[in-house]
């Protein structure tokens, strides 16, 4: 006879989280004297990548392009970004090319729900400017 159980919830490995106990952090930034130095290491090594990474058009360089990209992925429990998304684009190659330039991102430790590495999704605004 089976008894239903009320309380526990049978989540699927693929289920994103965007709360979580232990935000996911590059690895090379995770021996970190603390948690919010390694955030910071990960979020000025993540957008320094992302920077050296994308590719400016002909057409864009020629126009100026300039803004702010917001693009969000998953860093999966085995701590590779994935599921590149453009939240917030400028020009449809370059938000191209930031979605590219997130897959190439190198290795990240994985958030962590309740002690247990979670795919967990992460948002990083990123500015767009020929002047930098």
């Amino acid at each position: 006879m089976l008894v239903p159980v009320f309380g526990l919830s049978a989540q699927s490995d693929d289920t994103v989280h965007q709360f979580v106990d232990i935000m996911p952090v590059l690895a090379s930034c995770a021996s970190k004297a603390s948690d919010s130095e390694a955030q910071r290491c990960s979020q000025l090594a993540i957008i320094e990548h992302l920077r050296q990474n994308m590719k400016l058009t002909k057409a864009e360089v020629e126009n100026g392009v300039q803004g702010t990209v917001l693009v969000s992925f998953v860093v999966s429990k085995d701590g590779r970004a994935t599921q590149p998304n453009i939240e917030r684009g400028i020009s449809p190659d370059l938000d191209q090319s930031v979605k590219d330039a997130v897959l190439t991102l190198p290795a990240f430790e994985a958030g962590r729900l309740h002690a247990q590495p979670v795919n967990t999704r992460l948002s990083v605004p990123m500015k767009v400017s020929l002047n930098q």
